[in-house]
């Protein structure tokens, strides 16, 4: 099998098959969560293997993993222990906010609704889950590849262009922003975030 990190013909083809995916579920506005997420990390691992060994798709702390605990740099992420109940917390917070911003942006009147405050708040979440997603850290490996996901799926649900690209990782800007959602300040994304986006729009 090729390696996770490997730029492999199947990584292609995973990234290909999954983008499609979440586009089609982001267009049509379906249920998203840790557990959708969950299904997106087996999907990129499928056929590849990871750094460890681990199956794709699980959860530190999940039987396997119980004392699987990770770090970036001097930071660390959620205890192992305390992921279950990160996710909990991080679902309710997003699915609210998800209908909060589906009732205010109306699938059948986009132009009529998206305007420069709504997609601020669209941003405004993309930077809160990603930076939760990143802080949590929930699988030992794939976290900043999936919080990706997470952010374009999210746009894509309000009809703003996939800006934040999966491979090759964004560059210095994006490390520092992970680095501080490491720390729990995921608003510092928000300026990045909203740059990406005007950069991603049709010229």
């Amino acid at each position: 099998m090729a390696d996770w990190e490997a730029n492999s013909p199947q990584l292609v083809d995973n990234l290909q098959e999954l983008g499609r995916r979440i586009a089609t579920d982001a267009a049509s506005r379906q249920p998203l969560s840790s557990g959708v997420v969950r299904g997106w990390h087996a999907r990129l691992l499928r056929a590849l293997e990871s750094p460890g060994g681990e199956r794709s798709g699980m959860y530190r702390g999940e039987a396997g993993l119980e004392d699987y605990d990770v770090a970036v740099g001097d930071q660390s992420g959620a205890p192992a222990a305390r992921v279950a109940a990160e996710l909990r917390a991080f679902d309710e917070t997003l699915t609210a906010q998800l209908e909060a911003l589906d009732r205010t942006i109306r699938q059948e009147h986009l132009e009529d609704d998206l305007t420069a405050d709504t997609v601020h708040a669209v941003l405004i979440l993309c930077a809160w889950a990603h930076g939760e997603w990143v802080r949590i850290h929930r699988f030992p490996n794939g976290n900043g590849r999936t919080a990706r996901l997470l952010v374009n799926s999210i746009a894509l649900r309000y009809g703003l262009p996939a800006f934040l690209r999966l491979r090759p990782r964004p560059g210095r800007d994006y490390a520092w922003v992970a680095q501080q959602a490491m720390n729990g300040r995921w608003e510092t994304a928000v300026p990045l975030f909203a740059l990406l986006y005007e950069m991603a729009l049709p010229s």
